[in-house]
């Protein structure tokens, strides 16, 4: 009897991105900053780099639930990792990491503030703003639905992240750690 060879498939690569929907709910918004940290453990990150682009994912969901919820409608994330985005400005060989959150209300642009000491709330978007390299808004229509999608880009220690420019130790030498 003639038997064959084990047949062996290669390994999945990882996927460059991590895309998702979720409910416009507190809870939704838990749940899109774990599957993102997960997601993230197997991406070649540091610990410190993939807190901080869990920790923007968490900011820009909270915001998408708080500020951008739309009957009926919830909220996606997108994280690509790796992936430079041509004539935006980055050099060959980086790797930032793109973060985007979509809604439905783009009537509702983001609004950096400046809270008071004792505020609970109204940080979240001055922290994106001090810890991305950079970060934006884009209004379109999917599907003749109204979107606003808030995104930001994050450069990893790991690839050259300066101090003051969009990593978590510049972000922790620009506040003391807080």
């Amino acid at each position: 009897m003639h038997s064959s060879p084990p047949v062996s498939a290669p390994p999945l690569a990882p996927s460059p991105a991590f895309r998702a929907s979720f409910p416009s709910s507190p809870a939704g918004a838990r749940t899109a900053r774990r599957a993102v940290a997960v997601w993230l453990s197997g991406r070649g990150l540091s610990t410190e780099d993939g807190e901080a682009v869990t920790l923007l994912v968490a900011e820009l969901a909270s915001n998408a639930v708080r500020h951008g919820r739309a009957p009926g409608r919830g909220f996606g994330v997108r994280v690509v990792v790796g992936t430079p985005f041509a004539g935006d400005g980055w050099e060959p060989g980086d790797d930032p990491v793109r973060v985007e959150v979509w809604d439905g209300r783009p009537d509702r642009l983001p609004v950096t503030r400046r809270p008071g000491p004792a505020a609970t709330a109204g940080r979240g978007v001055g922290l994106v703003a001090a810890l991305a390299e950079r970060w934006g808004v884009t209004t379109a229509a999917v599907d003749g639905v109204p979107t606003k999608t808030v995104w930001c880009e994050y450069r990893p220690e790991s690839v050259g992240g300066v101090p003051g420019t969009g990593s978590a130790r510049g972000w922790q030498e620009r506040t003391g750690g807080a």
